[in-house]
């Protein structure tokens, strides 16, 4: 159902299945199977901006739980703006939001401002 996270077992038999070198990061409304390789949100950030050789972006992340705390502190690192949503969203957040559907009208705005 939307807005429901799988259970455990289901999510824990397709990472099964799919090999050992797979974890799975639990999160308020998510469950995610991610390679076990050491890396994480921020590195996923890091990896981006360096692939993209972005030293004139600015780089937003809205993140609503614990697992975003790695890749909050690789944005605040570039001077990006931090997002968090929700009651769970990590305390490091320069900015909150409510919930998701004050993130989707904030985007909203933000877009219409750089037309």
């Amino acid at each position: 159902m939307k807005g429901e996270r799988p259970s455990n077992n289901c999510v824990e038999e397709v990472a099964r299945r799919e090999g050992d070198d797979l974890r799975i990061d639990e999160s308020p409304m998510a469950l995610e199977i991610v390679p076990d390789m050491g890396w994480n949100k921020g590195t996923a950030v890091r990896m981006i901006l360096d692939h993209l050789d972005a030293t004139q972006a600015m780089v937003v992340y809205a993140g609503d739980g614990g697992n975003d705390a790695d890749a909050f502190d690789a944005v605040a690192a570039v001077a990006g703006i931090t997002l968090g949503v929700g009651p769970d969203a990590p305390s490091i957040a320069r900015f909150r939001l409510p919930d998701p559907a004050a993130l989707y009208e904030f985007l909203s705005r933000l877009a219409a401002a750089l037309i």
